[in-house]
């Protein structure tokens, strides 16, 4: 089955599109057909193969959140992303902002501020219009 949206090939049973997020309306599948030649014995049962890795996406809330919490990140780093749903995203920024107040107490600390506030707002703005963010997305656009 495909994305009605953005024709992505999704697995049978798929909720989501995992290109674009839009949720997928489930069409009414055909019963199995017997295979030829049965002979009243129960066919062999074969477990179905896992699905493919994908990558972990953040699905937007409802109601969305701000993209105005990125200010949040002036309190402490890599917050911001973790309310979004960035949550490991988020701890390893607070990880590396303390690592670099400690070695370079202004100018690391600040560079990370910054860019992390940067990320946080085009992170909500991009979660706020209804579109899905992969888990270790940067500056999505």
């Amino acid at each position: 089955m495909n994305c009605p949206n953005c024709k992505t090939p999704l697995d049978d049973g798929s909720q989501f599109c995992y290109n674009c997020g839009k949720p997928v309306l489930q069409s009414q599948t055909t019963p199995p057909v017997q295979p030829t030649g049965f002979t009243g014995r129960t066919p062999p049962q074969t477990s179905p193969a896992p699905p493919p890795p994908r990558q972990a996406l953040v699905y937007p809330r409802n109601p969305p959140l701000s993209p105005h919490l990125c200010w949040v990140n002036l309190l402490l780093p890599g917050v911001a992303q973790i309310i979004h749903g960035q949550s490991l995203k988020g701890m390893v920024i607070i990880f590396a902002y303390l690592i670099s107040y400690a070695l370079l107490p202004v100018l690391g600390a600040v560079v990370i501020i910054v860019l992390s506030i940067v990320d946080a707002y085009q992170l909500g703005k991009v979660l706020q219009a209804g579109r899905s963010v992969g888990q270790w997305q940067w500056f999505t656009s």
